[in-house]
């Protein structure tokens, strides 16, 4: 169960016919117990009458075809996605509109969260912003597990591959060295990124993560309570058979008192940057391009 609640929690909770329309777009066009042996190769177990009743609904919508006993996804459906991706794109990518985030040279811009997810995708759109926006190359992080990778795995990956789009990595100093800190890269679950274990240099609290490029400096912020769940749930699980599902519910359902503050201070940035040029030039005798 434990490797299951690493796939994550979106994963997990994912509708059964989103994932039809997932492996219709892969394979273009299937009989329904060809869908549900693809859907049950990703983990999830359904019954042939449930696939049948989630395709009816699907014909209803418009978005799925049916022609003898094959399934295929709408034309219709299909065109209007697009028309609708390229409005996304044209927005939020063409005209940058994502800048809003950022704030000016000077400025400190502070966000209050109460829930992990929430505060997580923020911080994603943060992230990917920086990307999109910057003239460095990478992104350098310190934070103290990832625990983002427990509860989020599809998210994490989304933003990974968004940062292989604009040629841009991320560079992360874990800072507490344990087997489900590493568990999302050794095991091949994440995307991208370089990951380095035991970040002694950049302190021991366990409630603040940090993030820098260009003159923009994140800082995450959690409450004590929240820290102190996530710091046990990584010292008390070593394996895939001494996790369990509840755990991360209970993570990802725990009420917090969390921020994200987002500045533009070039003589901090210049300092955090070579704090982490630094401790990547000792660790693994390179120094990324910055």
């Amino acid at each position: 169960m434990g490797a299951l609640t690493l796939i994550s929690l979106e994963s997990r909770q994912k509708k059964l016919s989103i994932l039809i329309v997932d492996v219709l777009a892969e394979h273009g066009t299937l009989s329904a117990e060809s869908i549900r042996q693809n859907v049950r190769n990703q983990n999830h177990e359904y019954a042939l009458s449930s696939v049948y009743k989630e395709l009816k609904g699907l014909i209803h919508s418009g978005i799925v075809v049916k022609f003898d006993t094959q399934y295929t996804l709408s034309m219709n459906w299909v065109v209007g996605l697009i028309e609708f991706s390229q409005k996304v794109k044209t927005r939020f990518i063409e005209q940058d509109f994502p800048r809003y985030i950022l704030p000016k040279p000077g400025e400190r811009k502070r966000w209050k969260f109460t829930s992990l997810f929430t505060l997580n995708d923020f911080w994603n759109q943060i992230n990917i912003t920086l990307a999109k926006q910057c003239q460095d190359e990478i992104l350098y992080e310190y934070n103290p597990h990832q625990w983002y990778d427990w509860i989020s795995l599809v998210r994490e990956n989304q933003t990974l591959r968004a940062f292989q789009k604009t040629k841009k990595d991320i560079y992360v100093v874990v800072g507490q060295d344990s087997w489900l800190n590493r568990w999302p890269e050794e095991s091949g679950a994440v995307a991208g990124g370089m990951y380095s274990y035991g970040g002694e240099k950049f302190g021991t609290r366990t409630d603040c993560h940090l993030g820098v490029m260009d003159d923009y400096i994140v800082t995450i912020r959690l409450s004590h309570s929240v820290a102190k769940y996530i710091d046990e749930l990584a010292a008390t699980v070593t394996s895939t058979s001494t996790l369990e599902d509840s755990q991360i519910d209970a993570l990802v359902q725990m009420k917090v008192r969390a921020t994200i503050s987002l500045e533009s201070n070039e003589v901090k940035a210049t300092k955090l940057k070579q704090k982490f040029l630094n401790h990547w030039e000792e660790r693994f005798a390179h120094k990324p391009i910055s």
